[in-house]
C-alpha cells in the first residue's frame, strides 16, 4: 500500500513506508552478526480486514484487476519465507519483497496486462534452475511442505495422552519426537490407505538428544536424521544438555528430508553450539541436488557405487536388548542391497562403542536437570525462548502429573541430585574427556569405511505400558522399562556429533501383534560434516533394494 497514489490513504501508506525503512535499519544494525532482515509486503491475502470468500468483502472487486487474477493465500507467503531461508535466498538482505501478484505494478501506473507471477512460483523456478533438477511444478510440491513445518505438532496427542502408531492402537511410536513422526507417517498412510487420519504433515522437525528423531523414525517406518552437531542451529528449542542438543528433519522421502536439511542448516548468529566449522547460510551444501545427482548416477551406472565402503559395526549388533529379528534384518538387508549396487560391505569393530551409553550418561545426566527442568543457560551467551515458562522448584501437583504420565522427567531430576550427592567431583568432566576418545574411535573407523551401519531401535515398536495391563495405569518401572536400552546404538553419536540417519529396511512382528508387521530401522552413520554421504548412502540402499526386487520379479 505504500506505493499507492490514492491521496486518501496518506497516513496508512506512510506507516507502511516506515516499515520498509525499519527493515533497512535493522539489516544494517545486525549485519555484523550476518543476521539478515527482509520484509514481506503482502497484497490481498486473507485477514480480518480482507475476509476472502465472505459476502460483502469490499476488496473482492479488485482481485481480478491484479495481474495474477486472484487474491493471495498462505502458500504464497510460506513460499516466500522458504525462499528467503533457503540457500537460494541467502544473498537477499535489507529489502522488502512485494508478494502481491503484481498489484504494486498497477499502483505505480504499469499496464494491467503484464504477465504477473507470484513470488512463490518465481522462487521455485529460481531454485530449480540453481539445482538443475526437477521442473518448477514438481518443486512446488516440495515447497508446499513448508506448511508441515509451520503446523503445530501439538495437533498430535501430547504426552498426557501418549501417542500411538498411526496404523495401530497398542504400540508406542518412540521417543520425545514421536508426535512429529506420527504426523509424517500418518500422512504417508493417508495417501495410500482409506481411513480417517486427522491432521497429517509431509515434513516435521524433531529434537534428538539420545535418539528422539531416529527412534520414532525407526518405529514409524520413515526417515529421521540427526545432523552433525553444530550444522543446524538449536536456537528457540528447549535444551536438555547443550552438548547433545540436535534438531533434525523427519520425512517419508529422502528428497523431502534433504531439502528440509538444506533449509535448516547454517550459522544463525545466536547458537553457541555452532563452531567455526559450521557453514554460513550461503555456504550450506546443496543437499537436494547432491541427492538427485547420486540417484541419477546410480540409475545410469549400476556398479558406480564400487567406491562406497560400508562397515557393519560389530558391537552394535550385540548391544543388550537388540532383538534377533532386528539384528538379522539390518545385517542381511544392508549386505544384500549395498552389494547389489557394487558397494563393499565389511565388518568393523569399535569396542568402545559398547561403552557409549555409559559415556553419554556420565557426560550429561549430572547436569541435565539444570538445563531441561530449571531452564538455566549453559554459561555461553545463548538466546533462550522467552515463551518458556519454567516451574521450579516443582510443586507436588507437577510431580504427580509427571509420575503419572512421564516419569522419565522425574528420573532426570533425581539423577542430577543423586550425582551431586553421591558422585565424586569431576565425574562429568572425566566423561567429557572420554567423549573425545569415543569420537576418535569412530573417526578412525571412518577412515577405512565411508558409512557405519547399526540397528537403530533395538526392537520393533513395543506395546504402550498401559496396554499391557488392560488399560490400567502401569507402574513407574513398567513405564521406564520400555525405554531402557532403547537408545544404546543412537546416543553415542549424540555426544560425538556424528550424523546418524534412520532408514526403513524391513519389518517384523511383536508378541502382542503377531500378525501385524511393524517397521525396522537401520542407522547409517557418517563422518562429521558429511551429512550428504549418509543421505546418498540411503539412496543407494533404496536402489539396491529395487534391483534385488527386480531380480526376484524376473525370476518368477
Amino acid at each position: 500500500m505504500h506505493n499507492a497514489t490514492n491521496i486518501d490513504l496518506t497516513s496508512y501508506a506512510t506507516s507502511k513506508a516506515a516499515t520498509d525503512h525499519l527493515v533497512k535499519l535493522l539489516a544494517a544494525k545486525f549485519s555484523r552478526f550476518y543476521v539478515r532482515v527482509v520484509g514481506i509486503n503482502p497484497g490481498f491475502v486473507p485477514s480480518s480486514m480482507n475476509p476472502i470468500g465472505e459476502e460483502g468483502n469490499l476488496f473482492s472487486a479488485l482481485f481480478d484487476q491484479v495481474p495474477a487474477k486472484r487474491a493471495g493465500n498462505e502458500d504464497d507467503i510460506a513460499g516466500t519465507i522458504l525462499y528467503l531461508v533457503s540457500r537460494a535466498g541467502a544473498y537477499v538482505d535489507g529489502i522488502s519483497l512485494c508478494v502481491d501478484g503484481g498489484r504494486v505494478l498497477l499502483a505505480n501506473g504499469q499496464d494491467s496486462d503484464i504477465n504477473g507471477r507470484d513470488l512463490r512460483a518465481l522462487a521455485a523456478q529460481l531454485r530449480v534452475e540453481t539445482l538443475d533438477s526437477q521442473d518448477a511444478e514438481d518443486y512446488l510440491t516440495l515447497l508446499r511442505s513448508l506448511e508441515a513445518v509451520m503446523k503445530r505438532v501439538d495437533d498430535a496427542p501430547d504426552y498426557i495422552a501418549p501417542e500411538l502408531l498411526p496404523h495401530k492402537t497398542l504400540e508406542a511410536p518412540g521417543g520425545s519426537s514421536s508426535g512429529s513422526a506420527v504426523l509424517v507417517a500418518a500422512h504417508r498412510l493417508a495417501s495410500t490407505e482409506d481411513g480417517s487420519w486427522g491432521h497429517t504433515v509431509e515434513l516435521a522437525i524433531g529434537s534428538d538428544q539420545a535418539g528422539s528423531v531416529r527412534i520414532p523414525a525407526s518405529y514409524n517406518g520413515i526417515y529421521g536424521l540427526k545432523p552433525t552437531f553444530g550444522l543446524v542451529p538449536y536456537t528457540g528449542a528447549a535444551s536438555m544438555s547443550p552438548m547433545i542438543d540436535h534438531l533434525g528433519p523427519l520425512a517419508a522421502k529422502l528428497e523431502d528430508l534433504a531439502v528440509m536439511l538444506e533449509v535448516m542448516a547454517g550459522y544463525d548468529g545466536f547458537d553457541p553450539r555452532m563452531t567455526p566449522e559450521s557453514p554460513l547460510a550461503h555456504q550450506v551444501k546443496p543437499y537436494l541436488s547432491m541427492l538427485l545427482r547420486a540417484r541419477q548416477e546410480a540409475q545410469s551406472t549400476p556398479k558406480l557405487s564400487q567406491r562406497l565402503r560400508v562397515g557393519l559395526l560389530k558391537e552394535s549388533f550385540s548391544m543388550p536388548g537388540v532383538a534377533s529379528d532386528v539384528r538379522d534384518t539390518v545385517c542381511q538387508t544392508a549386505t544384500r542391497y549395498f552389494e547389489a549396487v557394487g558397494a563393499s560391505v565389511v565388518e568393523v569393530s569399535i569396542p568402545l562403542h559398547q561403552r557409549g551409553p555409559e559415556i553419554w550418561t556420565a557426560a550429561t545426566r549430572p547436569s541435565m536437570s539444570t538445563y531441561l527442568c530449571q531452564g538455566n543457560p549453559s554459561g555461553h551467551l545463548a538466546y533462550l525462548s522467552p515463551h518458556t515458562q519454567i516451574k521450579w522448584p516443582p510443586s507436588q501437583d507437577t510431580y504427580d502429573t509427571l509420575t503419572s504420565n512421564n516419569p522419565a522427567v522425574v528420573n532426570i531430576m533425581l539423577s542430577e541430585r543423586f550425582a551431586r550427592e553421591f558422585s565424586k567431583a569431576g565425574v562429568e568432566a572425566k566423561a567429557h574427556r572420554m567423549v573425545f576418545e569415543l569420537r576418535a574411535a569412530y573417526d578412525s573407523a571412518l577412515e577405512h569405511v565411508d558409512i557405519l551401519v547399526t540397528p537403530c531401535a533395538p526392537t520393533v515398536a513395543m506395546p504402550h505400558p498401559d496396554s499391557i495391563i488392560g488399560g490400567k495405569k502401569a507402574s513407574i518401572l513398567d513405564r521406564l522399562g520400555v525405554a531402557i536400552g532403547l537408545t544404546s546404538n543412537t546416543c553415542p553419536f549424540n555426544v560425538t556429533g556424528h550424523p546418524g540417519l534412520s532408514v526403513p529396511c524391513g519389518s517384523s512382528t511383536s508378541k502382542c501383534q503377531p500378525y501385524a508387521p511393524l517397521p525396522i530401522g537401520m542407522q547409517l552413520v557418517g563422518r562429521r560434516w558429511a551429512d550428504e554421504q549418509v543421505i546418498e548412502a540411503a539412496a543407494l540402499f533404496e536402489r539396491g533394494r529395487e534391483l534385488v526386487q527386480n531380480e526376484i520379479d524376473s525370476g518368477k
